[in-house]
């Protein structure tokens, strides 16, 4: 009889605990591609694809025969809806920020959506918060077949076991040659892969606002040449979900690997990107300093990939590495990564698998890396196989981590569990059987130097949690809240003193006659009159957006030109126009401006926006929260409407835009006329629009501060 599970607790560390009656489980892109291919060929019904990248160029039979099938991702899938009537496609991908634009394939929505089949359709997710990423990798066949774990249908993916040094078959959509590369993804059907439907499906509404119907295919699209390593099992579906209005976090992925890991009892084997969760280190230390703990062996890139990566989480992984190192009294822990040689050549194999194996118990797979935003902040899907008294279990996940060894160390499965039998240590196995063509290497101890402080702080590299988080916005509001009314107002006064000095001086040059009053009014109302002022205008505001010139002195140059009625309309129009503009570029950027700007003011901006979108679009422009063109670039990265966006901006500069081309018609009355009432004018003016400014601000935000407070 079998044993009650001891870890898997739905509610808790897992979404759902399902069968399936059967599971195997494909080691790299290969298999992945060839599994998946066969699988969607047998759809009858639907075909739901979601994922962190997808790219219609992929090649999906590298070095394979097509049999006059159409090879890549795009023209395959709408030679499917082309083939089968009743066949609907949906394709979801991260809606990507602008940091991996040369990374991704130019133009998706034309190559997947517009350019495919009517019954294709593809859409980009962007429902995540600020910095957040969809990064769930599924493909659901019928509701009756399912993969998950670590690959997308993009490039820079497929490779085979042997991860040869060089591979023409290895070659991107861009057609750059790319090295070895690892991953593991998983293959299940029956309930499972019906609740892993139900999942993209929930994805996909959420994103979309669309809801998708449940497939009604009976067929079983099982691709014949995938023969599964067990059958008849339950399984564990564990989630990361971010905190999203109006959805709760959730967290199941980290309480799952938090509670495998404590249950370990002789060995712990990892292979993961990225190492630089906190709590998974911390979990891991735990274990370290039993004297009778697990072995834990650490399989990941050497490096991390390009540039940016390696100088923030390559070096995170290497400080990671450092502080676990400190636990280790017991010389349990092994750190390694795999390299392929042929000949002269050497190349380093690119981990990407996201796998956990405790003893030969239990095996998790699935999209999480070993990061802080997998734990908390990104969309996440894994699943736990978990041996509950099922020897048939045990004898599957031992032979996956044989597996998975004999492929980095060149070997069979089977010399490596020979070998595991008579050391009875993983990492005496490794030492034994390193050294040949195809090996692990140990990762040097250069995390050893004081890295603490040469890094970035941890939250802005790798969070593990959503920056507009209710604590840590309770944290930053109240500061914000709470300006200082004299140091508003002292503010105020000074820049209209710096307005009044200068207009003095000009008018002092002109008595000076450095400056020849009827060419600088000749030259006035050139511009004045010009058909096209009004574009010439739109245009300065534009540019001057970008050089982040203050909008307040634009309004007023404008208005010194162009009078008060011109002048009005001219800078509204310039100064939405712009604001529409730099909106857009926002929207493109996307989370590379949480790095950008200032914590606090962004924190602030965002809150208002969530909370009462047109009213807050308003009030932002009446408050000093941060200059004019930050602000709409940090809109169009929130993802605010943008008919809300243009309506709450359009009702918060009337007011601003009226009072400083009045104050401005009344600056050029001043340089025109030789007379001290106008000066007195304008100073009267000009002290009238610090106050009520500084009135309507403080009101602004002792009302803020009121309707904040929980009730």
């Amino acid at each position: 009889m079998n044993q009650p599970n001891i870890i898997a607790e739905p509610g808790r560390n897992c979404w759902v605990r399902v069968h399936t009656d059967r599971l195997a489980f494909l080691v790299d892109g290969e298999a992945y591609f060839a599994a998946a291919v066969q699988a969607m060929l047998r759809a009858r019904s639907s075909i739901v694809i979601l994922g962190w990248d997808i790219d219609s160029r992929v090649d999906l039979m590298p070095g394979r025969s097509s049999d006059g099938m159409p090879r890549h991702l795009g023209p395959f899938l709408h030679f499917l809806a082309c083939r089968r009537a009743e066949l609907e496609v949906y394709i979801l991908s991260w809606d990507y920020n602008l940091l991996y634009l040369l990374d991704r394939e130019p133009l998706p929505r034309y190559k997947l959506g517009w350019k495919t089949h009517h019954r294709v359709h593809f859409r980009l997710d962007d429902e995540h918060p600020l910095g957040g990423s969809h990064h769930q990798k599924l493909v659901v066949v019928d509701d009756t077949v399912a993969f998950l774990g670590g690959l997308d249908l993009c490039g820079y993916r497929w490779d085979t076991p042997a991860h040869l040094v060089h591979d023409a078959r290895r070659v991107a959509p861009d057609k750059t040659a790319y090295g070895p590369f690892h991953d593991v993804q998983v293959a299940v059907d029956g309930e499972a892969a019906r609740v892993l439907g139900e999942l993209a499906r929930a994805r996909w509404l959420k994103s979309t606002g669309e809801l998708l119907r449940a497939s009604s295919a009976h067929e079983d699209p099982w691709p014949t040449q995938v023969v599964a390593d067990i059958t008849d099992v339950d399984v564990a579906i564990s989630r990361t979900l971010p905190a999203f209005e109006p959805h709760a976090a959730v967290h199941e992925i980290e309480a799952m690997l938090l509670d495998v890991i404590a249950a370990a009892r002789h060995s712990i084997y990892i292979e993961n990107q990225y190492l630089t969760a906190v709590v998974i280190r911390e979990a891991l230390a735990r274990v370290l300093q039993r004297p009778d703990g697990p072995e834990v062996v650490l399989v990941a890139p050497r490096d991390a990939s390009g540039w940016f990566e390696r100088n923030t989480m390559g070096a995170l992984r290497k400080r990671w590495l450092s502080q676990l190192r400190r636990f280790d009294h017991h010389g349990h822990l092994g750190a390694y990564y795999p390299r392929v040689r042929s000949g002269g050549d050497e190349a380093v194999v690119n981990v990407h698998s996201k796998v956990m194996i405790i003893d030969d118990r239990v095996i998790h797979v699935g999209s999480a890396n070993a990061s802080n935003r997998s734990m908390g902040f990104d969309t996440e899907c894994d699943l736990t196989l978990e041996d509950d008294g099922d020897a048939r279990i045990a004898e599957t996940v031992a032979a996956m981590r044989a597996r998975l060894l004999g492929e980095h160390l060149g070997v069979e499965a089977s010399l490596v569990r020979e070998v595991l039998v008579e050391q009875r240590s993983l990492l005496r196995t490794i030492d034994v059987l390193a050294g040949n063509d195809r090996s692990l290497e140990a990762m040097g101890k250069d995390a050893e130097i004081s890295l603490d402080a040469a890094l970035p702080d941890v939250e802005l590299i790798d969070p593990d949690r959503p920056i507009e988080a209710d604590a840590w916005i309770a944290r930053l509001v109240p500061s914000a809240v709470r300006a200082s009314a004299k140091r508003t107002v002292l503010r105020g006064c000074l820049a209209l003193l710096m307005v009044v000095l200068m207009v003095g001086l000009l008018d002092r040059m002109i008595d000076l006659d450095y400056v020849d009053r009827d060419v600088w009014l000749r030259h006035i109302e050139l511009v004045r009159d010009h058909p096209a002022a009004l574009f010439g205008v739109t245009a300065v505001f534009l540019m001057a957006g970008a050089l982040v010139v203050p909008l307040n002195l634009l309004i007023l140059t404008t208005a010194v030109v162009f009078g008060p009625l011109l002048g009005f309309v001219y800078a509204f129009v310039g100064a939405n126009v712009s604001a529409a503009v730099f909106y857009g570029l926002g929207r493109m950027l996307g989370s590379p401006l949480d790095r950008l700007v200032k914590w606090d003011r962004f924190q602030r901006l965002r809150w208002f926006l969530r909370r009462r979108g047109v009213l807050a679009m308003t009030t932002v422009r009446l408050l000093p929260v941060a200059p004019f063109t930050l602000v709409n670039l940090v809109c169009g990265a929130c993802h605010l409407s943008f008919r809300d966006y243009m309506f709450g901006s359009v009702l918060g500069l009337l007011p601003g835009t009226a009072a400083l081309t009045v104050f401005g018609a009344q600056i050029d009355l001043v340089l025109r006329q030789e007379a001290w009432v106008s000066y007195a004018a304008l100073l009267l003016l000009g002290v009238a629009i610090v106050f009520v400014s500084v009135w309507a601000q403080l009101y602004l935000r002792k009302r803020d501060e009121r309707t904040s407070e929980p009730a």
